[in-house]
């Protein structure tokens, strides 16, 4: 969010290196109960490592850049909190499930999926989001929550509290113009002035609201190319592209 989501050394919660590479600039405070899918990734010393979503009882979903160089001895998974500090439930990982064609150096195929050891029940603060099935189009009203800096200009300024920005899906073609290294399943976003995701946001879920008869839907998880709110935009992993990958995994 344009509100960069930085990840913070605040009260315990404390930076993993080289991992938390975006954040989100621009954006609000986070109403838990808006955003139940969304999780935490953390240590089991608390260490926060990345964002993700809610897309099973036992599944959540993010980038594999968040858990490649994790065990699941040290990674837990919390829900059901916007705080890094305090409440939420703490699960336990089982498995973790990296795309297998993912290229570190260059992040190719960055996603991946991390199995929870006990159920995650739902309530008012946590629920599962649908995946979408089909790409998004372009000029859609989308949002973005996760935990980082607030401000561009003062990366190191970080925040504890999960916070949202609300974005637009941008063409694809002119999204490969300004940045030639992306690929065919990736989403772009362009916000306002001062808006869009950056350092700490990898791993955050892009989605967008239901009406009155549908559901909020996941759309993208924040990828390698968080350009902090400065003019460029924003690239996301699509879901639906990988959708068939994520089932299978998940039907294991």
């Amino acid at each position: 969010m344009s509100t960069f989501f930085c990840f913070c050394l605040i009260a315990g919660i404390a930076v993993s290196g080289g991992v938390l590479e975006s954040r989100i600039i621009g954006g609000d405070f986070a109403k838990q109960s808006k955003f139940a899918f969304v999780a935490s990734l953390r240590t089991n010393s608390n260490k926060f490592l990345c964002g993700g979503a809610i897309v099973h009882k036992y599944w959540v979903l993010t980038a594999a850049e968040c858990v490649q160089k994790q065990s699941t001895n040290n990674l837990t998974v919390v829900v059901g909190t916007p705080d890094l500090n305090s409440g939420g439930v703490n699960h336990q990982v089982s498995l973790i499930r990296i795309h297998p064609n993912y290229v570190p150096n260059t992040k190719e195929n960055n996603i991946a999926l991390v199995k929870v050891s006990s159920k995650i029940a739902e309530n008012k603060n946590v629920e599962k989001i649908d995946m979408a099935k089909t790409v998004i189009s372009d000029d859609k009203d989308v949002e973005v929550a996760g935990w980082g800096a607030m401000q561009k200009d003062s990366p190191q300024n970080f925040t504890n509290s999960l916070h949202w920005v609300e974005l637009k899906t941008y063409s694809f073609t002119n999204c490969k113009r300004s940045l030639p290294q992306i690929y065919y399943y990736n989403i772009c976003t362009k916000g306002k002035a001062s808006k869009g995701v950056c350092n700490g946001d990898v791993g955050s879920p892009l989605f967008r609201r239901g009406g009155i008869f549908s559901s909020d839907e996941l759309h993208g998880i924040v990828s390698q190319y968080a350009n902090c709110a400065n003019g460029l935009p924003d690239v996301y992993v699509s879901v639906a592209a990988f959708k068939l990958w994520i089932d299978q995994e998940i039907g294991k």
